[in-house]
């Protein structure tokens, strides 16, 4: 058989999955169009509800309304749970094969690496200057995280490598820079331009742990596409696709936030990241007594979508905030900063313009103070959802005595605004899109749980992690290391758990392509310092592009003082008090990139 037949073969069969999914979620959803869970446009008696569709408006009763609500998630939750329910046991057969076949070590530790997706640090054990907002008095409710937090060590400044779901965790897993990785966006999958790199899971795996993949790790292409090659079990395509589509067909019919009350629970339905935490307690029961006994290690990947949107969780978090409570943000932060240059405006495209079809994102577009109260409390509901969850999979780990033998890591994959600088999403090299929690639990060592506010990447997670199992470390990768299969970019930081206030490094480097250039910015112990870039596009062929910075124009420039404006609502680097400032940083961005030029136009003063 050719390689041309059994390609048509393999995308006749991912294409036939996807059909099924999708028949089987439009022949069971005939009020697709209609159904609708509450958001803000809604009048406050919930009797009239305004849809964004070709039929143009249309209003539905309030017995209707519930009737929807109440059979679309339980129809689609159905179906969720039976694709899971298939897919475990053919799960089940491949892992009692690996159980029976695998040579563990009780040297070694297993890790636990949970994820969240979109998740800034709204977390209790964040409250003070780091927080995401510092003038709030809303205080957050996590209190299984900031457990978690208690016996960890605590990472109060670390950040992204970029503030997009694809390429942050490309990089994070990986242990290399997004140029290294060349992932800039959603669509391009890192094996397709860099099929040679070792990642995190595929690591472990290679060095005798069975790697198991729940839920959201990798984000390759629309949809979150897995990388199968890092997992011995990794989470089928089926249940990608299935929530995509789940996804989709919420934020087409304009549910943007709601809740799922008691009543529409019926058999027990299950939301997906609430199947996710069940099937991950399923896996740590079996995995248990061979991972106590020494004959297995494992690396459980699990990753939540939320508080990705849309905002639905159950109601009990709902009411953990009420709207009256909800603060906004300040005035002077609402809109992007004083001397921000508007022409090189960030986009805003997740909230605004995707799901409340909003086709501008024009600087300073705000929502009024209700929606904005509305869709704070939302995502601040779907964080302490994520954290009941993360409370369930800790106390089974617990319950089944693996504490003693299990690493404990949990992050998110960037942040997200809130309203703040006017932004709605992520995607931005602004403060709130780079800064992300961060902790690791490692047993007998952070015990006592360690804080340091020492600045650290997410590139600096690959090597930690390593270290911390007790498996071989990754080495150093040289400048150039895009033809080394296994090398990292990043620093371990074990190193803090002895001397939490020592430097680690003295920058944290994040990055953004936006409009044809590509943002570099600077986290340094006082400031925020990034360049726009102009990026050089030449077509090789019909899909591949050479990218060249041309960094001898440098289109804007952007300086925050996090001490007297945490907030980054004025940007200082056109003043001429700040002159030193900006070159300096200036020269500590071109170290960090590699950038060898002696002179740069900084078309300043």
């Amino acid at each position: 058989m050719g390689l041309y037949t059994v390609k048509r073969l393999r995308y006749l069969g991912i294409t036939l999955s996807i059909l099924t999914v999708g028949l089987l979620i439009f022949t069971i959803d005939p009020l697709r169009k209609e159904y609708v869970l509450q958001y803000p446009h809604a009048h406050v008696d919930n009797i009239r509800v305004e849809h964004n569709n070709t039929e143009g408006r249309k209003e539905v009763s309030k017995k209707q309304q519930t009737y929807y609500k109440k059979n679309r998630l339980r129809h689609i939750t159905t179906v969720y749970k039976q694709i899971l329910q298939n897919i475990s046991i053919k799960a089940e057969h491949k892992l009692g094969h690996l159980l029976n076949t695998s040579t563990g070590s009780l040297n070694r530790k297993n890790v636990l690496f949970i994820m969240s997706d979109d998740l800034r640090p709204q977390l209790g054990s964040y409250w003070g200057r780091n927080y995401p907002n510092p003038f709030t008095n809303l205080k957050p409710h996590t209190p299984h995280l900031d457990r978690l937090a208690s016996s960890s060590l605590l990472l109060t400044r670390a950040y992204v490598q970029y503030s997009l779901c694809g390429p942050s965790r490309a990089s994070l897993l990986t242990g290399r820079r997004p140029d290294t990785v060349t992932t800039w966006n959603l669509e391009t999958k890192f094996r397709e331009v860099q099929r040679n790199f070792t990642t995190l899971p595929e690591y472990f795996k290679d060095n005798g742990y069975i790697s198991i993949n729940l839920g959201k790790i990798f984000h390759q292409g629309h949809g979150w596409k897995n990388d199968f090659q890092s997992w011995n079990i990794p989470e089928p395509q089926e249940v990608n696709n299935f929530q995509g589509l789940y996804r989709s067909r919420l934020l087409l019919s304009n549910e943007v936030s709601g809740f799922v009350t008691p009543d529409q629970r019926e058999g027990n339905m299950l939301t997906p990241d609430e199947s996710l935490t069940q099937y991950s307690v399923n896996y740590l029961r079996r995995l248990a007594p061979y991972a106590k006994s020494g004959n297995a290690n494992f690396f459980l990947g699990v990753g939540y979508h939320r508080p990705h949107l849309p905002w639905i969780c159950s109601k009990e978090f709902y009411d953990l905030f009420p709207v009256e409570n909800v603060d906004l943000p300040r005035e002077e932060n609402k809109y992007y900063p004083k001397h921000y240059p508007l022409n090189e405006h960030q986009p805003h495209l997740e909230l605004l313009r995707h799901v409340l079809n909003k086709t501008t994102h024009e600087p300073n577009e705000i929502l009024s103070d209700y929606e904005t109260k509305y869709y704070r409390r939302a995502y601040f509901a779907c964080v302490s959802f994520v954290d009941d969850m993360v409370g369930i999979l800790l106390d089974e780990v617990e319950k089944l005595g693996l504490s003693e033998s299990t690493v404990i890591i949990f992050l998110g994959d960037h942040g997200w605004h809130l309203g703040e600088n006017s932004l709605w999403g992520k995607r931005s090299t602004f403060e709130q899109s780079n800064h992300t929690p961060l902790m690791i639990k490692i047993p007998g060592v952070t015990d006592n749980g360690i804080v340091s506010d020492a600045l650290v990447e997410f590139i600096d997670i690959f090597p930690t992690l390593v270290e911390a199992a007790g498996l071989p470390l990754v080495p150093v990768c040289p400048r150039q290391s895009r033809e080394l299969s296994l090398c990292t970019e990043g620093t371990s930081f074990l190193p803090l758990i002895d001397k939490p206030s020592s430097l680690l490094k003295t920058a944290a480097l994040s990055q953004l392509y936006y409009d044809g250039k590509m943002g570099y910015s600077v986290k340094t112990e006082r400031y925020r310092y990034t360049e726009w870039i102009p990026l050089n596009k030449t077509e090789v062929n019909k899909e591949i592009y050479d990218y060249h910075l041309m960094w001898n124009t440098v289109t804007c420039v952007e300086l925050y003082d996090h001490v007297a404006d945490p907030e980054e609502n004025v940007n200082l680097a056109y003043e001429d008090t700040h002159r030193d400032v900006v070159f300096d940083h200036n020269s500590m961005l071109k170290e960090l990139i590699g950038v060898k030029i002696s002179h740069v136009n900084l078309k300043l003063f």
